[in-house]
């Protein structure tokens, strides 16, 4: 249109900030192509040495602001607003603004967060209990800072990695302890927030591309990296496949040299779309598993370290806190400390470690007002759960409880040699069996189930699923992918899952019939001192002639002069729902 109207001839001339967005059919139209080169870092360091008091908020401007004038227009903000902190110039430097009104999102909002060196201070040698983890995360960290010398060798740098494991297993820990050895910036992002708009993906890879060399974290990322089947459950939304094809696209257009980083976690990597994991993105995987025995003794030494301590039996704290997460034995650790407190006790001993374990396992004591039909009803199930871990004998007995709480009304602790890899079909049947030992035992002693097994229930579900699905135990042999099994086949396991729950069931009600005077007995035992070791409970059975052949084959004689005479009243008394 100009050149129409233009009297003279007239050059056409484009200035863009990214000719990357220029498209090919235009710039074939180009004569020439200049580039104007950003100003130097060490030149823009000065500038910002001379305007900014902090030599950290001056370094951190350096490498964030491309041009003097942006450098002395930020200064110019910062006076007016009195903001002299990093954090808040780093929203107003990288000139997130605008990105963020067209994503529809305010500067409070913001998404991200930048850590820096300063005041990043955990190192490897905080991540406890985990040595192959540490090995893994110093290879990353070597290939990232020196990338040159692992490129003469043939490899390719990784540009990301990929943190799976449960909740509180220190993934996150992991991430701000590779930047510190780094030292490098974090810039921590919310998967949950950026999966709100495609924009936002720009805007926290733009702000790692500004703070780089630096680290972005990504926590949750399956919020934006699952798949559509996963994350709907049928057809894909348009907007979430779009959300993961920028996020794709975003991973891809670093180049080895871009000193950036890219660290993903989630507690659900099955649900991650395979382009996310694949070798150039977040190929680099890290399992974090739930810590052993001997990683367990290590986390309850090294969060106990500043604590006044006597005479902590550290390896049978760190046995009964099977299945206890790094986060959990921190907690657990901080509550042992008030446990002492409030015992008025001059330091801390295995008895408050150990009463932390519950706390953080089973809930607080004393939190709930039971009647004695309740009680005995505890002492009933936890007397099925009890008698079926001891006649199995495949995980050690370490206490029983009817003493009630916020989360529940009784437990029984038990766990299996952890030195022992790997399970047997006959171990995981066992286990299913225990976990309808409860409610069996009270259909058998009270007549009918009370509310609260809940817990059970989930687990007898997770064991059976692990059989039949994942591991092929029953026809389906190879196993099922449950999304893309035909219906037919589930069904077939379906079938086999509840056939097999009912045997087990139907296992236990036997050798409960034959057995509910011995039942009786222990539930009356649990009730007149609520609660009772592992060694405690196999002594009370060897003093009354209890063997474990015995109980598989009970004489036609029951055991019955040995049971409290109160029972019969306690069991029209335990009608009472609860959850325990």
């Amino acid at each position: 249109l100009i050149k129409e109207q233009a009297e003279v001839p007239t050059t056409e001339v484009w200035v863009v900030s990214d000719l990357k967005k220029v498209p090919a059919e235009a710039m074939s139209a180009f004569d020439l192509v200049v580039t104007i080169p950003q100003m130097p870092l060490d030149q823009r360091l000065r500038l910002s040495q001379q305007l900014f008091e902090d030599p950290y908020v001056a370094e951190q401007v350096a490498k964030t602001c491309v041009t003097p004038n942006e450098i002395q227009r930020l200064h110019q903000w910062s006076q007016i607003s009195g903001q002299t902190q990093w954090k808040e110039l780093s929203i107003k430097a990288s000139g997130l603004q605008q990105a963020l009104v067209k994503a529809g999102t305010s500067t409070q909002e913001l998404p991200l967060t930048v850590v820096s060196p300063n005041e990043n201070t955990a190192g490897f040698e905080n991540v406890v209990g985990c040595d192959g983890i540490v090995q893994q995360a110093r290879a990353a960290i070597s290939c990232f800072r020196n990338p040159e010398k692992f490129k003469k060798l043939g490899g390719k740098v990784p540009k990301g990695l990929l943190l799976t494991g449960a909740p509180g297993t220190g993934k996150t820990h992991l991430a701000r302890a590779m930047a510190h050895e780094a030292g490098v910036p974090l810039v921590c992002a919310s998967s949950s927030a950026l999966a709100r708009n495609p924009e936002l993906i720009g805007v926290a890879f733009e702000e790692a591309k500004r703070q780089a060399p630096c680290i972005l974290f990504l926590d949750e990322v399956d919020a934006i990296g699952a798949t559509a089947e996963q994350r709907n459950g049928a057809s894909a939304d348009p907007q979430r496949q779009a959300i993961l094809n920028r996020f794709l696209v975003e991973l891809s257009g670093f180049d080895d040299l871009s000193q950036v980083l890219v660290i993903g976690a989630t507690h659900r990597p099955h649900v991650l779309d395979d382009a996310l994991k694949r070798s150039g993105r977040l190929g680099w995987n890290i399992d974090f598993e739930q810590p052993r025995r001997d990683a367990r003794e290590q986390l309850w030494r090294h969060y106990g370290q500043e604590m006044e301590t006597s005479n902590i039996d550290w390896p049978r704290v760190a046995r009964i806190s099977v299945g206890m997460s790094p986060a959990d034995i921190a907690e657990a650790v901080n509550r042992s400390a008030l446990n002492a407190a409030m015992d008025n006790a001059d330091c801390v001993e295995t008895k408050h470690l150990i009463r932390a374990v519950d706390q953080v396992a089973w809930g607080i004591e004393g939190t709930r007002n039971c009647t004695d039909a309740q009680i005995y009803n505890t002492a009933v199930h936890e007397a099925g759960h009890a008698l079926l871990v001891w006649a199995h004998n495949i995980t050690v007995m370490d206490q029983i409880s009817v003493k009630p709480s916020n989360g529940h009304l009784g437990f029984v602790r038990h766990f299996r040699d952890e030195d022992t890899i790997g399970t047997t079909h006959t171990e995981m049947s066992h286990r299913v069996e225990i976990a309808f030992g409860g409610l069996v035992a009270e259909e058998v002693v009270l007549g009918q189930r009370s509310a609260g097994a809940v817990a059970d229930l989930k687990q007898i579900r997770r064991t059976i699923t692990q059989m039949f699905r994942e591991e092929g135990m029953g026809s389906a042999v190879m196993g099922a992918d449950w999304i893309t099994t035909s219906p037919d086949t589930q069904k077939m396991i379906e079938d086999e899952e509840l056939a097999f729950a009912k045997e087990r069931k139907e296992n236990v009600t036997k050798l409960f019939k034959n057995n509910k005077a011995l039942i009786k007995m222990v539930a009356n035992q649990l009730v007149a001192h609520r609660e009772m070791s592992g060694e405690e409970f196999e002594a009370f059975l060897a003093e009354k002639g209890i063997t474990r052949a015995a109980f598989a084959n009970p004489p036609a004689v029951a055991v019955a002069n040995d049971v409290d005479a109160t029972a019969n009243s306690e069991e029209q008394k335990a009608k009472v729902s609860h959850k325990r």
